[in-house]
């Protein structure tokens, strides 16, 4: 495996010392906002935000319901990864003629899951949960989730329009380099990486 072009990217990163990120240096707070309204028709699917019986559910998957309150919203502080609900909802359905006649009874209303489930890679603890109604007097949730984002190998250590400042390797602090007083840096980059 030819190594033509990897010294070049090399020049533009920085080295971090793990001992500093272990401390907490360059830690960051991301906040993801999930927005739930609750719709209801007259004569049409009505929706409901509570916590699903999952015996009433038709189809869909089976899905984690146990960090839901009594009110079909999870509680702050609680810490959600892939496949958790965190505020729960059913679509009340009439069902149509092409639908699977075994699933339910022709004309019967059926629930649908539609509650917000947490996806991959989205693993947070929930910040603040906000109850209200909207404009048009519809039930309203907001969720702030936060999730602590720990530098790693290969993220930008820059400004969102930067193209340089990638880290390129953490190094243990006894492999750092020294001054005479024993200072040892918490970050090393190549001057020749700045733009003139």
């Amino acid at each position: 495996m030819s190594n033509e072009g990897t010294n070049d990217n090399q020049e533009d990163s920085v080295l971090i010392n793990k001992s500093s990120v272990d401390r907490g240096i360059f830690r960051s707070i991301h906040y993801k906002t999930f927005t739930n309204i609750e719709e209801k028709k007259s004569g049409g699917p009505n929706e409901e935000i509570c916590i699903p019986n999952r015996d009433d559910i038709i189809g869909g998957k089976r899905l984690n319901y146990e960090k839901l309150e009594k009110d079909g919203v999870v509680a702050p502080g609680t810490y959600v990864k892939e496949g958790d609900i965190i505020i729960g909802k059913t679509v009340t359905v009439q069902q149509t003629l092409d639908e699977d006649p075994k699933e339910s009874v022709y004309g019967k209303q059926n629930k649908k899951d539609a509650s917000l489930v947490v996806s991959h890679g989205e693993d947070s603890i929930i910040d603040s949960v906000l109850i209200t109604e909207n404009t048009e007097g519809k039930k309203m949730i907001k969720i702030k989730a936060r999730d602590i984002r720990i530098p790693e190998i290969g993220d930008k250590v820059a400004s969102f329009c930067a193209q340089k400042g990638t880290c390129g390797l953490l190094i243990r602090q006894e492999d750092m380099p020294f001054s005479e007083t024993g200072l040892v840096p918490d970050l090393i980059l190549n001057s020749h990486a700045l733009p003139s």
